[in-house]
């Protein structure tokens, strides 16, 4: 065998031994956090009142600090400060045989904001908003919380994102409009 094919090998093999992340699943002993930062609410979610909750996939190095994060679902807004707070947790290592190993931990944050619940005439002056990080998070809220509309508010709704997809939106609310168009409709 050609000696590059063998280091090349060796390479591939090596990267084959380095220890996959296990999944802590509910219900399994959880890894204790160690230190943690509380998510700031941004003022602009929290002016506008939208609320919700962010679902992420948390990847936990060896040394205990987060490594990566996966946003499951969430609103952008709303995602972004969860995802600032979660790199910040730090764990105890979890330890496989007195060795520690990386791991994936499901993490939940919920964002509440009290006053009354947003309704569809909100919904439609927020989604018209200049500001697109504003109209995305308000898209993608209306694509959540879809199931507790009314009929006729479902329908409003729907002509607002159907005139924001006819125009050129951004790719973030384009994303997002479409994905709330299809949750109303089911």
């Amino acid at each position: 065998m050609e000696p590059f094919l063998v280091t090349v090998l060796a390479l591939v093999l090596a990267q084959d031994a380095r220890p996959a992340a296990e999944r802590v699943l509910p219900g399994q002993p959880q890894p204790k956090v160690v230190s943690r930062t509380p998510p700031q609410y941004p003022e602009k979610a929290k002016g506008a009142r939208l609320t919700g909750t962010v679902v992420m996939d948390v990847t936990v190095g060896t040394d205990g600090r987060v490594s990566d994060v996966q946003v499951l679902r969430g609103i952008p807004l709303l995602s972004r400060a969860a995802v600032s707070a979660v790199r910040e947790l730090r764990y105890e290592p979890l330890l496989l045989d007195g060795k520690p190993l990386p791991f994936v931990i499901p993490v939940t944050t919920v964002f509440n904001v009290a006053g009354p619940q947003l309704n569809a005439g909100d919904l439609t002056r927020l989604i018209q908003s200049k500001d697109v990080e504003l109209s995305e998070s308000a898209a993608a809220f209306v694509g959540e919380q879809a199931r507790h509309f009314s009929s006729g508010d479902k329908k409003k709704l729907a002509e607002v994102l159907q005139r924001i997809l006819g125009g050129k939106p951004p790719a973030g609310l384009k994303a997002a409009a479409t994905k709330a168009l299809s949750d109303l409709e089911e």
